[in-house]
């Protein structure tokens, strides 16, 4: 907003400016590519396996953004995102408050090259010669998807869980396809049974899976980036 009002005299409010910004200098600011501003949205019908840093898996809520673009999606074009949260509603979706426990924000924005780049306040960026280097704090997500849990979705039914696991289990036969001819691909056949022995514990009643010690194509797996484990794909 270009101000706000507040309290002036006895008789009137008065509208109060801010600060400009100051110019910035393109050359000065990370290379990266800018990306909107978003709410999460959690569903009740989507969970997944995550992995904690010391290898225990546990189950957590599967995220996507409401990406607040004036335009797209529902989003009006002065930025109202009324009808884009009602059609996300209509499909049984529900919104994570940007403010959660201990009235933390999860987003952050930066200044990048081009505009704009909001992104999870676990992502942060850090010079790397010309470009720039991602570190994510997993940890940090994973406890923030525990408040989700906790605070806003019910526990996942049983058939939530099952159709979880015939999707690995149909990855699972193409992943074993390409390691046939691909041994190098052996480490996503290691990464998507370990999920699908998770999701058996979670059904028998387990909170979570302790690591357990693992196979050389396991080991590899873990060091591989999996983005989608960290932060999710949009819905």
């Amino acid at each position: 907003m270009a101000g706000q009002i507040q309290p002036g005299n006895t008789t009137q409010g008065a509208y109060l400016g801010r600060v400009p910004e100051a110019p910035k200098l393109a050359a000065n600011l990370p290379p990266l590519p800018p990306e909107p501003d978003f709410i999460y949205m959690a569903s009740p019908r989507k969970w997944d396996v995550y992995t904690w840093s010391d290898g225990t898996q546990e189950l957590l809520p599967q995220l996507s953004k409401l990406k607040l673009e004036p335009g797209l999606g529902g989003v009006s074009e002065t930025g109202d995102i009324t009808l884009a949260l009602v059609a996300k509603r209509r499909k049984g979706l529900v919104e994570v408050p940007r403010k959660y426990g201990s009235d933390e924000d999860y987003v952050r924005m930066f200044d990048v090259q081009k505009g704009k780049l909001f992104v999870e306040r676990w992502r942060t960026f850090v010079p790397n010669g010309a470009g720039v280097a991602q570190r994510v704090d997993t940890d940090g997500y994973l406890t923030f998807l525990r408040w989700v849990a906790a605070t806003i979705l019910p526990e996942p039914l049983p058939e939530v869980l099952e159709g979880r696991q015939e999707l690995y289990r149909a990855r699972l036969e193409r992943q074993q396809e390409a390691a046939a001819r691909n041994p190098a691909r052996a480490v996503d056949v290691a990464r998507t049974e370990e999920k699908i022995e998770a999701i058996d514990a979670f059904l028998e009643g387990a909170p979570t899976v302790p690591a357990k010690a693992q196979t050389k194509a396991q080991k590899r797996a873990k060091k591989a980036p999996v983005a989608e484990e960290v932060i999710d794909a949009d819905e």
